[in-house]
């Protein structure tokens, strides 16, 4: 029980330190005002877009991404059915598997649904299973479900924690478990909102840490407390 607590408080303060560091931006703010934007087809469009390291190169990706799946695809994920789709939409095959749009294609077309409707039929259900049951449509495998995470957490507004390359980072220096199951239980039971932590760690493992700068973690984090890695 001591030790429970004392995480708790280690996750609580970790949150509260980097809350003052930095004031996270609305996602997708830079978008808001277009027509697509409250589209759920769109929004998992673009998150599959996200998996480029480089934002310009996302953004890039989304850019060319749009106005096909626009004009030539209606606007609805039902319409891309084939491994041809995904490659004339400019997905990268490496990034974005082409099976993974078909078969939730298939299945909305199966359930004569739109993905509209089916998140609606979701609406009870948390964040993992959601995350887990678009996995098993889509025959999503392991670490790659970081986007669907990330869809669920923006756009759906459910407990969520992807984990990517910053935050496999930070949860590491921190001493944290890797695991997103576990963060999100140990988030709620710190009182701390896990999709935000998770963005706080992501915001400072991409722009602070390891990268020479001033730490405000530093003597807090377990990396910096017992001199495992450069800050």
């Amino acid at each position: 029980m001591i030790e429970e607590f004392n995480l708790l408080r280690y996750i609580q303060k970790i949150h509260e330190v980097l809350e003052k560091e930095r004031k996270l931006p609305e996602p997708l703010a830079s978008y808001q005002g277009e027509e697509w934007v409250d589209s759920p087809d769109y929004n998992l469009m673009m998150h599959l877009c996200w998996i480029a390291r480089v934002d310009e190169r996302q953004e890039k990706l989304w850019e060319e991404v749009r106005p096909k799946f626009k004009s030539k695809y209606q606007e609805d994920i039902r319409n891309v059915k084939e491994d041809k789709d995904c490659r004339e939409l400019g997905y990268p095959k490496k990034l974005v598997p082409y099976s993974w749009l078909p078969k939730l294609s298939e299945y909305l077309r199966k359930e004569n649904k739109s993905f509209g409707e089916f998140l609606q039929d979701m609406k009870d259900k948390n964040g993992i299973e959601t995350r887990d049951k678009l996995k098993s449509i889509m025959g999503i495998k392991g670490k790659e479900a970081k986007r669907i995470s990330v869809f669920i957490r923006d756009f759906l507004k459910k407990d969520v924690f992807p984990i990517d390359i910053n935050v496999r980072k930070m949860l590491k220096s921190l001493g944290l478990p890797e695991y997103e199951e576990m963060m999100i239980l140990l988030c709620k039971n710190a009182s701390v909102d896990p999709k935000k932590f998770e963005r706080l760690l992501y915001y400072h493992g991409k722009e602070i840490c390891g990268k020479g700068k001033k730490c405000a973690l530093h003597g807090l984090c377990l990396s910096s407390v017992f001199k495992l890695n450069k800050c």
